[in-house]
């Protein structure tokens, strides 16, 4: 299980302020989170779109506060009709928390990309082992969440 971060459950539930989305988790050798969202206007589908965003990986219930072996960066981001931004990190561990059981790793590569087209927001993050290049782990990462973007529909 990736989720390892820190899977912040209260903050993914207050994320868009109350707004409805549907929710798909997919947990394996990665973890990815789908959230598609339509707001009333395009205000509301901006202040939806960057609110996730803002987390960045670091939990204030852990012991052991994380190492960036790539620092958080927020970048724009744009594929097809849909524009936003990526956030992308990479964090280690000098050692898993006492209570994690194994189901903590040691390393995460994180990638979260908030998009939007007119009043329609898409949140996908995408989470696996940073090993020992968390460089090409945030490249597989990105393609991976820019190949879900592609499939999405356009219209309708």
């Amino acid at each position: 299980m990736h989720e390892l971060v820190c899977g912040n459950v209260f903050f993914e539930q207050n994320a868009y302020g109350g707004a409805p989305a549907v929710t798909r988790r997919l947990i394996g050798e990665v973890s990815v989170r789908e959230d598609v969202l339509v707001l009333p206007d395009e205000h509301s589908a901006e202040q939806a779109r960057t609110k996730p965003l803002n987390w960045s990986g670091w939990c204030h219930s852990e012991d052991i506060a994380p190492v960036y072996s790539v620092s958080p960066g927020l970048e724009p981001f744009t594929s097809g009709p849909w524009t936003g931004e990526i956030r992308t990190f990479a964090v280690g561990r000098p050692e898993p928390p006492r209570r994690s059981n194994g189901a903590i790793r040691d390393s995460v590569a994180h990638v979260a990309v908030g998009v939007r087209r007119g009043t329609t927001v898409v949140y996908l993050r995408w989470q696996g082992s940073a090993g020992t290049d968390p460089a090409a782990a945030l490249r597989a990462g990105r393609a991976a969440l820019t190949r879900t973007l592609d499939r999405l529909p356009t219209s309708g």
